[in-house]
This record gives C-alpha cells, structure tokens and sequence, in this order.
C-alpha cells in the first residue's frame, strides 16, 4: 500500500471528496453539496491527509487529526476491493504511533457499509446525534 501526505495534490483529492460524499451530503442535505473547491480550504491540513495512490492516481484517503479518525474515502469505481479497511488499519495504526490509545471517529449512520467496517475492526457506538 502506498500512502502519502497531502502536499499541493489538492484538485484531486477535491475531486475525491465531492464524489465521494455529494450523494449524502445531498441525501442528509448538508450544505453545500460540493464541499472543497480549491487548495485554500484544505491548506492547513496537509500534514494530515494521507492519500492512497495506484498507478499515481488517487484513489482514496484518510485524516488523522490528533486521536480522530476522519473523512475515510475511496473512489466509487474502486470500492469492493478492501481499500477501506486497508486505509482504516493504516490510519488507526498511524494515530497509534502519535501515542493515542483510543481513535474516534464520526460517521453518518447513512453510511451503512462505513459503519459496518468500523463496528468490524473493534469501534463501538458511543453517542448518536444529527448530522447539522
């Protein structure tokens, strides 16, 4: 698995994340649908976005910020192939290594196969709320 940090590889990871999350964020209408669109909103997380690459590509991702893990994502056309839960492994085992022993995460309980891989690998629901 190759994983690297953001750097200046935004309009690709902006890409992935409107694709990723447009449906629910439409779905749970969250506004706006169409979160990231330039490098300025994610500037000052670029030493906390991890990006999954085949071929150069990017393919998934996730955020580590302190002990939470966030915005776990892979492109539409490569889910099924277990590159969520090889990104959550990654991203649990890289907050460890900062010293944290418990990871929190968030996750819309829309997202049924997120919750189902993360009740999967050992996280429990802990409170329930609205998604804003």
């Amino acid at each position: 698995m190759y994983v690297v940090s953001l750097f200046k590889n935004s309009i690709g990871m902006n890409k992935l994340y409107n694709d990723c999350f447009y449906e629910m964020r439409k779905t749970l209408e969250v506004e706006p649908i169409n979160f990231y669109s330039d490098y300025s909103q994610i500037k000052d997380k670029i030493n906390d976005i991890f990006l999954y690459l085949q071929n150069g590509i990017i393919v998934g991702a996730v955020s580590c910020y302190g002990n939470e893990l966030d915005d776990l994502i892979v492109a539409k056309s490569f889910q099924g192939q277990g590159l969520g839960q090889k990104l959550l492994l990654w991203g649990m085992n890289h907050i460890k290594k900062q010293g944290y022993e418990e990871i929190i995460l968030h996750v819309a309980e829309w997202n049924q196969n997120a919750v189902k891989l993360y009740l999967k690998n050992g996280f429990r629901i802990k409170k329930r709320g609205k998604v804003r």
